[in-house]
């Protein structure tokens, strides 16, 4: 029994000391690992997209300028704090969630649309979003900030997704960073504190990307692809919404999908999927979940934001100009905020 116990002793101490060298590599070298999974897990090793067509009526030729990446550009754009709007206003506050769309790319602040929403409604506006965000991101932003001075008796809490995010909540950076969110419906103490041992979380979160990209069963690689992203936006949207419930309880949780003409820029590929993700019945199915308000552009404005709607001298110019939220920021306050 001795020598059992002996064996037992030592395997576990072996396996303890393996954990912690793994997770001590896992923390040292976290960027590089995410950088070879996202080289060896991605989507053009499962999908011939040399056969897929574009739908010429949700998607456009991209004309812009060549796009340069620097730091005095992300200044320009993106490098003006604007968090809040409207403080003086006593109404209780709204919280806007997001990335530069609603940050106000290449717009002049008084030109936002959490502006322009802080003037029409008269109430403090709160906004988490940045340039290159997404709503679990702009989630984060605001917790921390609440750590700090919280935001009491929210009423509204706008998050607007735009064609791009998700594939920014399919880097396994963010899976990996937001596990326990998106995944894990256990409230055991216990089951959470084991899948936040970075080895263990790696593999959990490696396991719920692969899936996305090869799991299912499907006349083609792409209808799989695309039913699995659909699943998985879900999955993502109702986290958020549980997570901001168990912040602000009587907030209105509004999602706004801001339905456009997608630029031909990043392949035939992504902006097949990017731009038919926006006019999913995903968001149908959504709209029946309890605690969403789910409003699309096109329903509000009756049109397409197209070229006219969007940047006509940018770096980055299929971001909404100015002329987009002075059209949908009136006709979605009077409906949508009371």
């Amino acid at each position: 029994m001795k020598k059992i116990i002996k064996i037992v002793f030592i395997n576990i101490v072996i396996f303890a000391i393996i954990l912690t060298v793994l997770n001590f590599i896992i923390n040292k070298n976290t960027e590089k690992i995410f950088n070879l999974i996202g080289k060896h897990n991605n989507i053009f090793l499962h999908i011939d997209y040399s056969k897929l067509s574009l739908n010429k009526e949700i998607t456009e030729k991209f004309t812009g300028k060549t796009i340069e990446s620097s730091e005095e550009n992300f200044k320009k754009f993106c490098g003006e704090p604007r968090d809040i709007f409207g403080e003086n206003y006593n109404n209780n506050p709204i919280i806007i969630l997001g990335c530069s769309y609603t940050y106000g790319h290449g717009l002049k602040t008084e030109e936002t649309f959490p502006y322009l929403l802080a003037e029409l409604t008269k109430r403090p506006v709160y906004n988490f979003s940045s340039c290159g965000a997404d709503g679990l991101s702009s989630l984060a932003k605001m917790k921390s900030y609440n750590e700090g001075q919280p935001i009491k008796n929210a009423d509204y809490v706008i998050y607007l997704y735009m064609a791009d995010h998700i594939s920014r909540y399919m880097d396994i950076n963010l899976i990996y960073n937001n596990y326990n969110i998106i995944f894990s419906s256990s409230k055991n103490k216990f089951i959470t504190k084991i899948t936040d041992i970075p080895v263990i979380k790696l593999i959990l979160s490696y396991y719920q990307l692969n899936k996305i990209l090869t799991s299912g069963k499907y006349p083609d690689n792409y209808t799989r692809y695309f039913t699995n992203s659909e699943n998985y936006l879900k999955k993502v949207i109702l986290s958020m919404r549980n997570e901001i419930s168990n912040e602000y309880p009587n907030a209105k949780i509004i999602i706004i999908v801001y339905n456009e003409k997608v630029t031909d820029l990043w392949g035939i590929l992504k902006t097949k999927f990017d731009s038919e993700l926006l006019y999913s019945d995903v968001w149908e199915e959504l709209k029946e979940e309890p605690g969403l308000t789910v409003v699309k552009t096109k329903d509000i404005t009756g049109f397409l934001f197209d070229k006219d709607y969007k940047l006509k001298e940018d770096i980055a110019d299929w971001h909404p100009n100015a002329k987009a939220w002075e059209v949908f920021t009136p006709k979605f306050a009077k409906e949508y905020i009371k």
